[in-house]
């Protein structure tokens, strides 16, 4: 029999501190009766078309620890059972709590929304650079949140240890991170006997346990109180012990059962609020975790390097380098003059360095979804990546690389790494139960939402989870139909094209076999701008074998064998796609490549264009189903923004389209020719139907 690993020292009093505070009851002061702040006075009824939606992050869980089916999570896989979930959700870098938080509620990578640390990032004339927290959310975020667009719709708000969110304006009810003891919800739980003045006031002091009960107490008496249609809930017990433990530890479980308590009191307010039937709970986390056998220490190698100073306590004092530890990666700071010869010197010096796998210069940043230096002036001249099993440090003493007495959790790797993957689960009204998805983004968490209250959020460049909404929440159902399923009305036909684009049992078919003498595509009659644009397709056969396909890296290139050419393959291919605005080059290709479906293969191939344009418009994975069956595509353009999301999998996102005309006509292409009776090309043997388009305003 598999025995359990020993419990780590201190673990059984956390354990005991776990169950104890998930046993308790709510109230933590004797209850008081009456007063002019208690919860049984009169509250505000709600309107019969009030809708609401609660989003609880529990941060730092794993999606790996729901394949565990003894998971400690009864309230959690109940919510999966009743409504929609994601086996995964990909994150975003840097994976740590305030960027992820924060593409939550705006639909944006850190790029456009411009948080990239627990802070922002002070920098000042000869001194190094400082990551502050408690600055302003304007100062922050740089793009508008789904809390705003609630707030200007007349909506009501609330925010319950959420991040990046000090003295935002357009928050109604608030119990901060550190509660302000004057604040009207603060005050309104010490006068219902929730919580003493000592602990409101002495609340950074208390135990992170203690806290994300308090917190939980905050988001109950709010939705039974003031029954926002938002509200905000951030609970970090297992980041806290994921980070002290390790994950997948005893001490890691206990929290994941004490947060799945915490849980239950949230569904049970909701339960018991008049709201009830119009209420959608939303369950992310931000991030999964790694364990660390050893840290590395950037700043110790630039102190060798003598390119950074420290006292003999080990404080920094100066440097012409500096680096900020986000865990799995870490960004570099040139400071120094000259900063060409040095930036050259610290990437040869990290390139050699142990426990360091990588080191991304400013052109690979946009492929993963940071903004360059000159766009946001917080951002690194350089990340560094650690290599499997190993963590980075601030620290100065000490050797570059140490090992860690017991395995050390963290997280902040590159979004991409399998073990930073996190949860979505959504349950209530507007959501459609028993709906499995394999993956979804981050990005999509906040038009999500904004799909549920109605809202219009036009930053967001993730799109709603259209497959988990019922019909009535789901933005393309009030799109305009392009096929009705019987002719080609709405559609141009190639003239002499003579039937070989036909409707066959209610769905476009085509042979790839057009006679028309010039262009072959089927083009829509109209023409439009910004839109999402949602079909179905398939490959009907694959009766071409290409002996020409390269194997195409992440980046776009392909690649190459030992003597600097293109490795080719043979595969079964069939071609089609779908042409933007008119452009042949903004085409969104169907084909059998193994890079997958969704590919931008005029950008992707154009050599003049940087190299972030180039990896924007790689998919960044296979989303395929099997030749012969149907996929789903929802394609979104905004001004020269394209996002694919194929079969629930976000394949493209907010890819730049340099060049892209602004509006113009939709095409089902053609490919393919024949010799002899034989193919000489990937045919577009294709079907397609369920055709709809959303027109977007303009910003």
């Amino acid at each position: 029999m598999k025995r359990s690993p020993p419990l780590p020292f201190g673990v059984p009093a956390l354990l005991f501190v776990l169950v104890a505070w998930a046993a308790a009851p709510a109230a933590t002061a004797p209850a008081r009766a009456g007063g002019a702040n208690d919860r049984t006075q009169a509250r505000p009824v709600p309107s019969a078309t009030a809708r609401a939606v609660v989003v609880i992050s529990l941060d730092g869980f794993p999606a790996s620890a729901l394949d565990d089916p003894y998971l400690p999570a009864p309230t959690l896989r109940a919510l999966i059972a009743s409504g929609a979930s994601a086996r995964r959700m990909t994150g975003v870098n840097p994976a740590v709590t305030w960027p992820t938080h924060t593409t939550f509620i705006t639909g944006v990578l850190p790029a456009q929304h411009g948080v990239l640390f627990n802070g922002m990032l002070m920098r000042e004339p000869g001194a190094l650079p400082r990551v502050e927290p408690w600055r302003d959310k304007a100062e922050m975020v740089r793009v508008k949140t789904v809390y705003d667009a609630a707030h200007a719709a007349g909506l009501t708000t609330a925010q319950v240890d959420w991040v990046a969110i000090h003295k935002p304006g357009t928050i109604t009810w608030a119990f901060e991170e550190r509660p302000d003891p004057a604040g009207d919800v603060a005050r309104e739980l010490i006068a219902a006997g929730h919580a003493t003045p000592e602990q409101i006031s002495g609340f950074r002091g208390l135990s992170v346990v203690t806290k994300d009960q308090i917190w939980t107490t905050a988001a109950v008496h709010i939705i039974e109180r003031h029954q926002p249609n938002l509200l905000l809930l951030h609970l970090l017990t297992l980041d806290s012990t994921s980070h002290r433990y390790a994950p997948g530890t005893p001490a890691a479980h206990a929290a994941i059962g004490f947060l799945d308590s915490q849980l239950a009191r949230v569904v049970e307010a909701v339960r018991r609020s008049p709201m009830a039937e119009r209420t959608t709970l939303i369950v992310v986390s931000d991030h999964g975790f790694k364990a660390a056998a050893r840290t590395v220490r950037p700043n110790a190698m630039l102190r060798r390097a003598g390119l950074l100073t420290a006292d003999a306590s080990g404080t920094i004092t100066g440097g012409d380098a500096f680096v900020i530890s986000e865990g799995g990666t870490a960004l570099v700071y040139a400071l120094g003059a000259d900063r060409g010869a040095l930036l050259r010197r610290l990437a040869q010096l990290f390139r050699d360095a142990p426990g360091i796998v990588r080191v991304v210069e400013p052109s690979g940043y946009a492929a993963l979804g940071y903004p360059a230096p000159d766009k946001n002036t917080q951002m690194g001249d350089l990340v560094l990546v650690a290599a499997d099993g190993h963590s980075f440090s601030g620290g100065v003493d000490g050797p570059d690389v140490k090992d860690n007495p017991q395995p050390a959790g963290f997280h902040g790797a590159l979004s991409s790494d399998p073990e930073m993957d996190s949860i979505f689960v959504a349950s209530g009204r507007g959501i459609r139960a028993g709906v499995r998805l394999d993956r979804v983004s981050a990005t999509q968490v906040a038009p999500t939402i904004a799909a549920l209250l109605d809202l219009e959020l036009p930053a967001s460049t993730g799109t709603p989870l259209q497959e988990i909404l019922t019909s009535a929440q789901n933005p393309a159902a009030s799109g305009t139909s392009l096929f009705n399923g019987r002719d080609l009305s709405g559609w141009k036909v190639p003239e002499g094209d003579n039937g070989h684009w036909k409707v066959v049992d209610g769905v476009i078919d085509y042979d790839a076999s057009s006679e028309a003498p010039g262009d072959k595509h089927l083009w829509s009659e109209k023409t439009y701008g910004d839109f999402v644009l949602t079909l179905e397709w398939r490959i009907k056969s694959t009766p071409y074998v290409n002996p020409n396909v390269p194997i195409i890296r992440m980046d776009g290139s392909h690649k190459k064998n030992a003597e600097g050419r293109d490795i080719r393959i043979a595969v079964p291919d069939s071609d089609s796609g779908i042409y933007l605005r008119g452009s042949d080059k903004a085409q969104v290709n169907i084909w059998g490549w193994p890079i997958g479906s969704g590919e931008v293969y005029g950008y992707r191939t154009d050599a003049t264009l940087p190299a972030h344009v180039r990896a924007g418009v790689t998919p960044r994975r296979n989303a395929d189903r099997n030749i012969g069956d149907w996929n789903t595509f929802e394609i979104t353009m905004r001004g020269n923004r394209l996002t694919v999301v194929l079969n629930g999998e976000m394949v493209i996102e907010a890819a730049e389209l340099p060049g892209v005309p602004a509006r113009g006509p939709i095409a089902l292409q053609h490919h393919g020719a024949r010799k002899n009776g034989e193919w000489t090309s990937p045919p577009s043997l294709v079907q397609f139907r369920n055709i709809s388009i959303r027109e977007l305003e303009k910003r």
